[in-house]
């Protein structure tokens, strides 16, 4: 029971910091440093991981665009394995 809470809470925890990286890097993005884009894609990356909602659009926006489906099968190895099995479809999708 204590894992499960626990689990659930840093859960939240990643989505409230995907949200503030996303808020902040589209603050950010204008400056000419390339900080924000890389803070837009650190929070996409965490609501991606933490959020099955955010997830789904993400794999129908992979299917609907084929050549940011090629690019991302081309860098998939590289991911860590949490992202990589957030953004890759399987049959069970």
């Amino acid at each position: 029971m204590t894992r499960f809470v626990l689990g659930e809470i840093r859960r939240y925890v990643m989505l409230v910091m995907g949200l503030f990286f996303l808020i902040v890097g589209a603050i950010v993005l204008p400056l000419p440093l390339p900080f924000g884009a890389a803070m837009i894609l650190i929070g996409l990356s965490l609501l991606i991981v933490n959020s099955e909602f955010a997830r789904t659009k993400f794999l129908n926006l992979r299917a609907r665009w084929t050549s940011m489906d090629n690019w991302l099968r081309s860098v998939e190895h590289r991911l860590p394995r949490p992202l990589r099995n957030a953004i890759t479809p399987d049959d069970s999708d």
